[in-house]
């Protein structure tokens, strides 16, 4: 319910279908299956070809936030997928293998409050993701830090202070 989103389609439910969004001289579209997470954005001179498999077992993090009885906020933040693909920089391409490469998704529904400061921060290796995130979770009883260690969630329920 945004009046600028115009040229941006999302399906049903997140997480499953496809999501585009264009204007500008830019075009992205994200397909969502059970197997694998398609994304090809493309503007002058750049193109984006990626594919995300979901490996078996694989886990994420999905958190609801409470804003009211009547307003919230739905997010999954889902890291250390692998990913390979191309991405072309005027007449350069380069290839993006699975073998160094990992994709962080993070998709959601809901209402967010007007104003709000978000701090967000994901991070994938060999094995290893993290996931933190902060402040606008404050005073919900909800986080969205976890540890995810050879694709198993370790979730931490408590805000992380410096």
């Amino acid at each position: 319910m945004v009046p600028l989103a115009r040229g941006a389609r999302f399906p049903d439910r997140s997480g499953s279908g496809t999501v585009s969004a264009a204007g500008a001289g830019l075009r992205i579209e994200i397909d969502q299956r059970p197997e694998c997470t398609w994304l090809r954005a493309q503007a002058p001179g750049v193109l984006v070809d990626l594919e995300a498999p979901m490996p078996e077992g694989h886990e994420s993090l999905g958190v609801v936030v409470p804003w009211g009885p009547r307003r919230f906020q739905y997010t999954v933040k889902d890291l250390a997928r692998p990913v390979r693909g191309r991405l072309r920089l005027g007449t350069a391409e380069h290839p993006v293998s699975e073998a160094d490469s990992f994709a962080v998704l993070d998709h959601g529904r809901g209402r967010w409050p007007y104003s709000i400061t978000w701090n967000w921060a994901a991070g994938s290796g060999r094995g290893l993701a993290v996931q933190l995130g902060g402040r606008w979770t404050d005073g919900t009883g909800m986080t969205e830090n976890a540890l995810f260690v050879e694709g198993r969630l370790q979730r931490r329920g408590r805000p992380i202070r410096a």
